[in-house]
């Protein structure tokens, strides 16, 4: 069972680049759900409305992902979407070129066609530019429609609530509105979460880099969708431990420890409760409803290391810790939570991680950034 893989815009670039530097460490390529067992090439298709980072693995031969992304899946106009949802929804053709939308998609098909047994697309995007958002929206919808039987993940950046582009809301409402309608289900990455994650793990004061926030989020999509890393992308055990109901979509993902400038950003000695609690710490807790958090309609955790066993004996504690962390919807089952041992080394050589933890949550926090996004785009409408 194979899997396409979707890097749309200049975030969603940058973020598959991290994440294929890291699967080439991590993933053994004779499986066929991510590389082309034949080939060595990974099962990716690269589209953006600028050249600059879309080619630039293609540059140098000397660079790491040379050998592993096809060129022929390099999809490039050289003019931008201006940071507008509109503009990359509508992909207007550049001069003689068809639109990017059709030149994705045919690239798209003929990856699906190299497959095994195609299963579904993961597609990775920014919901606040232009390409990511608008051609985004327009490529998940086209998905659906070619492939209506097979699943749709997206794997979707939130901005930074301190602004990146005057159009940002409008952009990120837009775009969740349309992937909420046609995706299967949303791995949602705030910025702001992510950047503190980094910040606090890393010991950075001051300077954080978008290639420190790709290579978090990376690892923690690697590890919730290889949690195994010599078996196949499970996207029927996915969804079936997280997205309970096609009502409610939005997962949020952490892994501890992460990677910053491949380095570990906890000590190796730590224990499976430290390497726990500092994982629930990266999932915000606020305050809604009256309530003192948010409420979980579905949980996983993902624990993964050579002692992994060690701990079975004394998992009640651990599964107590999470049922803290993740307080399920009164409704709810009592098997939302989904805790799985994986006893196999936490992470490649080059890595120095004992012991990893991954938890991931379908739970009423997305609120949150939903209200502040509708909020300030309805206060920019009043204005405007």
């Amino acid at each position: 069972m194979s899997a396409v893989f979707l890097h749309v815009g200049q975030c969603g670039n940058q973020m598959g680049f991290q994440f294929w530097k890291q699967m080439l460490n991590e993933v053994d390529k004779g499986y066929d759900t991510a590389f082309d067992r034949y080939t060595g090439m990974a099962r990716a298709v690269m589209v953006d409305s600028e050249p600059k980072v879309v080619r630039s693995p293609f540059k140098d031969r000397t660079h790491p992902l040379y050998p592993s992304l096809n060129p022929e899946n390099c999809i490039e106009q050289n003019d931008g979407r201006g940071n507008n949802w509109a503009m990359g929804y509508k992909d207007s053709p550049v001069a003689d070129s068809p639109p990017l939308c059709e030149l994705t998609m045919n690239a798209h098909r003929k990856e699906v066609e190299r497959c095994d047994m195609y299963r579904g697309t993961v597609m990775m995007h920014s919901v606040a530019g232009g390409t990511g958002s608008g051609l985004g929206s327009k490529l998940a919808e086209k998905i659906r429609e070619e492939y209506p039987t097979c699943f749709l993940l997206t794997a979707s950046v939130l901005p930074s609530s301190q602004g990146d582009t005057p159009l940002q809301d409008y952009n990120s409402c837009l775009t969740l509105s349309h992937i909420n309608e046609v995706a299967d289900g949303i791995i949602y990455f705030e910025n702001d979460a992510v950047f503190n994650a980094v910040q606090y793990a890393s010991g950075r004061s001051a300077h954080v880099s978008t290639h420190n926030l790709n290579e978090c989020i990376a690892y923690s999509l690697i590890n919730i969708l290889y949690p195994r890393r010599g078996c196949n992308l499970d996207f029927s055990g996915f969804f079936s431990s997280l997205v309970p109901s096609e009502l409610y979509k939005f997962c949020e993902v952490h892994s501890v420890p992460f990677l910053v400038d491949k380095n570990s950003t906890m000590p190796r000695e730590a224990s499976w409760m430290q390497v726990l609690e500092n994982c629930t710490k990266r999932f915000p807790s606020h305050e809604m409803m009256g309530q003192l958090g948010p409420l979980c309609i579905s949980a996983r955790c993902i624990l993964r290391g050579d002692d992994v066993e060690t701990i079975k004996a004394r998992d009640k504690q651990y599964i107590n810790k999470i049922h803290a962390t993740f307080p399920p919807v009164i409704w709810m089952s009592s098997d939302y939570l989904k805790v799985q041992y994986i006893k196999e080394r936490a992470g490649a050589i080059p890595y120095k991680i004992e012991r990893n933890v991954t938890l991931a949550a379908n739970r009423t926090g997305i609120l949150i950034p939903l209200q502040r996004l509708l909020s300030s785009a309805r206060s920019k409408l009043e204005v405007g």
